[in-house]
């Protein structure tokens, strides 16, 4: 029975502390506001990290210059661990020693791809201290893109300059080799056109060597037989002189008249034979002379060949020696390239990506990576409770303390654990409503993680329900008003925060 007397004065305790809370203005917009209120609050004290609370782990595989600047600006700002190898420096951020980890490439390097890479291993949770960090790393950054622009300008445009200055050294010498092969073009030219002009052909006909080869046949014909008659007509004399002596006139005049007669044959042969002789060789001779002009003919060609030929040579005797020239300078030419090729190359950097960007940054998530809710609801939603617990526990029971009807309740027959039990039981319901309207919402609209692990998450919110409840109703038993009771509330909540690692 005393049971039941308990359970419904605690129940109607609880249902008048809602009346109140609904009744008075104030309570209802810490209510319906406060969710938004702490949210509000969260979003500017989370908005930039505390930089000087920060620890930054660093491994380089090699010493550089250029990291020990960047840790030297990190070391302005943060607290900077220096590890000897990367698993250890991942280690230290899941040991909660280090916050994030910078690992720099091997030969790092500004502006130098792929030495120009830092990885970041952070916690998703605190993806925004990868931002800080590299605000902080900016400085140096800027400095040192402007001096790395300074340096390739300048090489810039001393490659130009020499550039400039080869050319302009060079332009006389293309002029040069321009002029020469116009001679040499007008040379070969004219040499084609001397070459062509000689008359190499050859008419063996023109020297009538058959027709020279026949007149000689019948000349020597008809000297022979001359010579033949007056051998003859010399035995026919010698005869007839033989014949003359032995005979001594007897048939003497018979023998002469007949050797008289063959005489007179022989001479009228031979006269004939000589005027024979005299056509072939007045033919002979024109033959003769036939081919010897057509030698010398032929000799004035060759005359003229070869002063073709000596002309031949002379030209191409000057080609040759501008070829050389020719040569000597396309080699002069292909060594101004290759120094203005050697001084291009000389340029370290020459993507535009490199000096935009000198740093190439990597993040690599320790944990699968999700939706940054995944990691913010649980910090979000605690302080959503710790605030609404902080500030509607001591309202209800500053509202009981200072309630005109403060004295009727004293004198009912009520326990003072009635009132205690309604208050927490009030609290608890709204909490516990507020905790269902943002896991309703998140469940719906941001992710699924939340319903997959629910009856988890409805222990621990009922936890930290509990918890937070039990804080707000000692800060309203210590505190007589409301407005010392929720400053109060707000101290005990940043107090938390600070102490939370959150």
């Amino acid at each position: 029975m005393g049971f039941d007397v308990f359970f419904r004065d605690v129940l109607m305790l609880v249902q008048k502390n809602l009346k109140v809370l609904i009744r008075s203005k104030a309570s209802s917009l810490i209510i319906i506001l406060g969710p938004l209120l702490i949210i509000l609050l969260a979003g500017l004290a989370f908005d930039n990290t505390n930089a000087y609370s920060l620890k930054v782990g660093v491994y380089a595989p090699s010493e550089e210059s250029i990291i020990d600047s960047f840790k030297q600006n990190l070391n302005k700002q943060f607290t900077v661990v220096t590890y000897f190898d990367e698993e250890s420096c991942i280690d230290g951020i899941k040991d909660g020693d280090i916050h994030t980890c910078l690992v720099f490439s091997e030969n790092f390097t500004l502006a130098k791809p792929p030495n120009n890479e830092v990885r970041f291993y952070v916690d998703y949770s605190r993806i925004n201290l990868v931002w800080t960090v590299l605000n902080v790393m900016t400085s140096r950054i800027d400095s040192k893109v402007m001096e790395l622009s300074r340096n390739l300008t300048r090489v810039l445009l001393a490659t130009l300059e020499r550039i400039e200055k080869d050319v302009g050294d060079r332009r006389s010498v293309i002029i040069k080799l321009a002029t020469e092969n116009d001679i040499i073009n007008r040379n070969a030219a004219n040499l084609a056109a001397d070459l062509g002009d000689i008359d190499l052909s050859f008419d063996e006909g023109a020297f009538k060597t058959g027709e020279l080869q026949s007149r000689m046949n019948k000349v020597k014909h008809w000297v022979d037989t001359a010579l033949s008659l007056g051998k003859e007509g010399l035995q026919k004399a010698a005869s007839f002189i033989d014949s003359a002596g032995n005979i001594a006139g007897e048939g003497a005049h018979d023998s002469l008249v007949q050797s008289v007669e063959k005489i007179s044959k022989l001479k009228e042969r031979l006269s004939k034979t000589k005027d024979l002789s005299d056509q072939e060789f007045a033919s002979f001779s024109e033959t003769i002379n036939q081919v010897v002009s057509q030698i010398q003919n032929t000799k004035l060609q060759l005359d003229k060949a070869d002063t073709s030929r000596k002309v031949g040579v002379r030209v191409l005797t000057a080609v040759r020696n501008l070829l050389d020239e020719s040569l000597i300078n396309l080699m002069g030419i292909q060594q101004t390239f290759d120094n203005i090729k050697n001084a291009v190359g000389s340029i370290e950097i020459k993507s535009p990506d490199a000096i935009t960007q000198p740093i190439v940054t990597t993040i690599k998530p320790l944990s699968a990576k999700q939706t940054y809710l995944n990691y913010l609801f649980p910090a979000l939603i605690a302080l959503v409770l710790m605030f609404t617990a902080l500030l509607i526990v001591p309202t209800l029971i500053l509202l009981e303390k200072n309630s005109p009807a403060l004295f009727r309740n004293f004198m009912a027959p009520v326990k003072d654990g009635c009132f205690f039990i309604a208050t927490f039981i009030t609290s608890f319901i709204i909490l516990a409503l507020q905790a269902m309207i943002i896991l309703v919402i998140t469940g719906l609209f941001f992710s699924s993680q939340v319903t997959e692990h629910l009856g988890v998450v409805l222990l621990i919110l009922a936890v930290a329900i509990v918890f937070f409840i039990f804080a707000g109703m000692v800060v309203g038993y210590l505190f007589r008003s409301e407005e010392t009771a929720i400053l109060g509330g707000i101290s005990v909540g940043f107090v938390l925060i600070f102490v939370s690692n959150l």
